[in-house]
């Protein structure tokens, strides 16, 4: 039995039984794909990621999530990674205190690349910058 278990226990005290759970997880990786609304990539990756890390159950959490371009075609009002590049990048260095790497997902009619949305969130652009000579309404 767990420490914290035991200690719970031994005050009188019924834990209370719960569990996070990841989309994929091999050879000490995490991997989560959000396609959901916003609020669960911080959950995803303030949270699950944390956790298993902190457990030392994964040496480093992915996440996948839809680029803007595609997210605005969605209906369910997703997080976009160029969107959570930039809040990672705004929080500094050290939040999140897990390894993080963040995937971005496109079709193929896509004119920014990952390299582009990370060079936008780096120099100040944000999220939602649009490329030279591209319409707001294509």
């Amino acid at each position: 039995m767990h420490p914290w278990k035991r200690a719970i226990f031994s005050a009188g005290q019924e834990p209370i039984y719960s569990y996070n759970q990841t989309d994929y997880v091999k050879q000490r990786v995490a991997v989560e794909v959000q396609f959901g609304k916003y609020a669960f990539v911080a959950f995803d990756i303030f949270v699950k990621h944390m956790a298993f890390f902190i457990g030392d159950k994964i040496d480093v959490g992915v996440e996948i999530l839809p680029m803007k371009e595609l997210q605005a075609e969605m209906s369910s009002g997703p997080g976009y990674y160029e969107g959570e590049l930039y809040n990672l990048i705004r929080q500094g260095r050290s939040t999140p205190a897990v390894p993080l790497v963040l995937l971005s997902v496109a079709h193929s009619r896509s004119a920014v690349s990952p390299d582009t949305a990370a060079r936008r969130a780096a120099t100040g652009q944000g999220p939602g910058h649009q490329a030279a000579g591209r319409s707001q309404a294509q």
